[in-house]
């Protein structure tokens, strides 16, 4: 399986393929990448885990965003509208909560 992975590991630069940002494949692992640190933030376990993988996707995210693949204007924009709309996920320092029963 094919992944991305950070340009400092060590690893045989035999296994390693580079990709421009701009490509249409690099868009689909920046969302893979997205994806596995959201789910890695789901499984810490311990604080030091929790902020190193929030730390993960941040990462990630601010590197997306610096890609031809994403307009960060149309992106603040969005989420400033709907922040607007549909409110933000905290408010007065609570989160809320849907109950789906």
């Amino acid at each position: 399986m094919n992944k991305m992975v950070r340009h400092r590991l060590g690893i045989d630069k035999k296994r390693l393929t580079a990709s421009f940002t701009g490509s249409l494949e690099a868009k689909e692992y920046f969302k893979k990448k997205v994806l596995e640190e959201a789910q890695e933030v789901f499984d810490a376990k311990t604080e030091k885990e929790l902020h190193e993988e929030l730390g993960d996707l941040i990462q990630i995210i601010k590197e997306f965003l610096d890609t031809p693949h994403v307009n960060k204007e149309r992106v603040n924009l969005g989420r400033k509208l709907k922040n607007l709309e549909k409110g933000k996920f905290v408010s007065d320092d609570k989160i809320i909560i849907l109950d789906k029963g």
